[in-house]
């Protein structure tokens, strides 16, 4: 669960998006027709940068086409009058009309998928770029079966078409049992039982980041903050990971929950805990910096301090400053240890990893 999967689009815009990213995943994948595939970005900016770290292309395996090709198969054959019906009483979610003509990439799927698609009366060549186009509720919940199938069991799918996946995910979790979308929005408020297939990370990383609030964090922090990862510090990349493994106890018992009460009651609970954990961090960071201040370690260097800028205006007692280096040399590793104190309580907390990004933020504004 370190690396996540985006869809429906090959293009990322969403500065949120792109802050869980940098936050949670090692990496983010986004689907691609084939190998090599260029396409010109119109993201630029800051997410650019952002997905210049993190981000990379991936194009479906003949494995992942087929498994996509069979569950869609099984959508449309099994229950092709009734996603007519339902496609059609579709309008709007957002900015996304669902019954508009859409675009997509032939060879993201395989040539019998859109055949299958033809005969159903869901697919039609388009004469733009050699497309195949299909109606926009169409082509969205293909992108969702794709990213699932190409997910598999270690990686999680994200998408910043909450709103539009959230109109289908009903229908094609109790009609084709196909999982909801996977999004930061979590589960839908009317759904009265888990039926989703991956772990619902992305829904517990949302309640401990509302400690922190995401919003104001500023992207160019953020990005600094993976760039010294990627140039070595794995304190970072401990803390981030075991961030990211905290998660996995609530995980197991979101997934052992028979309704959504029993999904709540885990979401409170993991709340309260990385609360905890929070007050916990905070409080030995505070009490290491001020034992630091209380000690006599402290107390000798600062008086050494103040010796010393005396001597430099009165030669008279410079002699007796330079005594005082004895002392000094202490308080430097008073300093040196009371960094490595407050270095082990980041890297036992769970929480830590988000701290750190809180603080980083802190230090630009």
């Amino acid at each position: 669960m370190r690396s996540a999967i985006y869809y429906p689009h090959l293009t990322i815009t969403d500065h949120r998006l792109v802050k869980h990213a940098l936050l949670l995943w090692d990496r983010l994948d986004y689907i691609v027709p084939e190998k090599g595939w260029y396409a010109e970005r119109s993201s630029g900016g800051l997410i650019q940068e952002a997905l210049s770290l993190i981000a990379r292309q991936r194009a479906p395996t003949i494995e992942e086409q087929k498994s996509a090709h069979d569950r869609i198969c099984e959508l449309v054959r099994r229950h092709k009058d009734a996603l007519a019906i339902f496609i059609s009483g579709l309008s709007r979610a957002g900015d996304m009309n669902f019954r508009e003509p859409y675009l997509v990439y032939p060879r993201k799927f395989l040539p019998e998928t859109w055949e299958v698609l033809e005969e159903a009366g869901f697919a039609a060549r388009s004469t733009q770029d050699g497309g195949r186009e299909t109606v926009a509720a169409m082509a969205l919940s293909m992108m969702v079966i794709l990213a699932d199938c190409m997910a598999g069991r270690e990686c999680v799918t994200v998408t910043d078409r909450q709103a539009a996946y959230g109109a289908l995910s009903g229908f094609l979790a109790a009609e084709a049992g196909i999982p909801p979308a996977s999004t930061l929005e979590g589960m839908r408020p009317g759904l009265q039982r888990p039926v989703s297939h991956h772990p619902p990370v992305e829904r517990l990383a949302l309640i401990s980041l509302r400690l922190i609030d995401v919003d104001v964090l500023d992207l160019r922090a953020l990005i600094a903050l993976r760039q010294r990862e990627f140039d070595g510090d794995r304190s970072l990349r401990t803390m981030r990971h075991r961030y990211v493994e905290s998660l996995k106890s609530y995980v197991e018992r979101i997934q052992a929950a028979e309704n959504l009460n029993d999904i709540q009651e885990v979401e409170r609970q993991y709340l309260d805990d990385m609360m905890e954990s929070m007050r916990q961090l905070k409080e030995e960071v505070r009490t290491g910096n001020v034992q630091m201040v209380t000690s006599r370690e402290f107390v000798a260097g600062v008086s050494l301090a103040a010796a010393v800028a005396t001597a430099l205006t009165n030669p008279a007692t410079a002699l007796s400053a330079i005594g005082g280096i004895p002392v000094l040399l202490g308080l430097i590793n008073l300093r040196s240890r009371r960094q490595e104190r407050q270095r082990q309580a980041l890297l036992r907390q769970p929480m830590s990893w988000l701290y750190r990004a809180q603080q980083e933020a802190s230090r630009r504004r």
